[in-house]
């Protein structure tokens, strides 16, 4: 990596550093099998997702330890860009009452703040200037017509205040975040019908929504992953992976 040297591999479920403090290659002893590796903003730190739990690694491969919140299932983890802190959703791994979803605000000393509760997460992206976190938030009802059952919104919330603003809704379908424009003005997110897993692997439209609320615009097409989209460097075009359909 240009300026700092460190590199992360995953191969066979496990961790190997290079370069940076590693140096040579070092393998990273971990208790289970690793996925998503993820460099905190001044490389100073690796989170990786260590079977349903999320640890931190210094960046020499040593202190490999489980990062809170304990006694939960990790679904995803994103570091900040502008500061070593993680917003962290996970779920209790006994079944309790609704909501089940937790998002937290976790530092790297494992100190928690919870930032949204809800039925299910189905995507997180930090703003550009670290300041806010978009959420999405899908609830699906055991009545009404099945088409219509889930009802989702994506919400902002400031992570310094707490202060939450909804800025899209939906009813019959799962809104999945993509991200954030450059500039922050706008949230990328992919509509789901009826949440419906075959559909979306087909490839979904990419739609804009401005964080002010208001009508969302159709940006492109694609498989619904974030990490499968990019901006080119002068965060004026967007690239996708696109899904191919099946014709019978």
């Amino acid at each position: 990596m240009h300026g700092h040297g460190e590199l992360a591999v995953v191969s066979s479920g496990q961790i190997y550093l290079l370069g940076g403090p590693a140096g040579r290659l070092t393998h990273v002893a971990l208790p289970a099998r690793a996925t998503a590796p993820t460099w905190s903003p001044d490389h100073r730190w690796l989170a990786v997702r260590v079977g349903q739990s999320l640890y931190l690694v210094r960046a020499n491969g040593r202190g490999a330890h489980r990062l809170a919140p304990r006694g939960r299932v990790v679904t995803d983890a994103a570091w900040s860009p502008t500061r070593d802190v993680l917003v962290v959703a996970s779920y209790l791994r006994k079944h309790s009452a609704s909501p089940h979803y937790h998002v937290d605000l976790v530092s790297t000393a494992g100190h928690s703040r919870t930032l949204s509760k809800s039925s299910f997460v189905s995507g997180m992206a930090w703003s550009p200037d670290g300041a806010s976190v978009a959420i999405g938030a899908p609830k699906y009802l055991h009545h009404g017509p099945e088409r219509l059952r889930w009802r989702s919104r994506i919400a902002v919330t400031n992570v310094g205040t707490g202060s939450t603003d909804v800025i899209a809704h939906h009813r019959g379908g799962i809104l999945d975040i993509a991200g954030w424009t450059p500039d922050g003005s706008h949230i990328l997110y992919w509509p789901d019908p009826m949440g419906s897993g075959s559909i979306a692997a087909d490839g979904l439209p990419l739609l804009a929504v401005p964080i002010s609320g208001g009508h969302a615009t159709h940006v492109d097409g694609g498989l619904t992953h974030a990490a499968w989209t990019a901006y080119a460097p002068n965060r004026q075009a967007i690239a996708t992976v696109a899904g191919v359909r099946a014709l019978l």
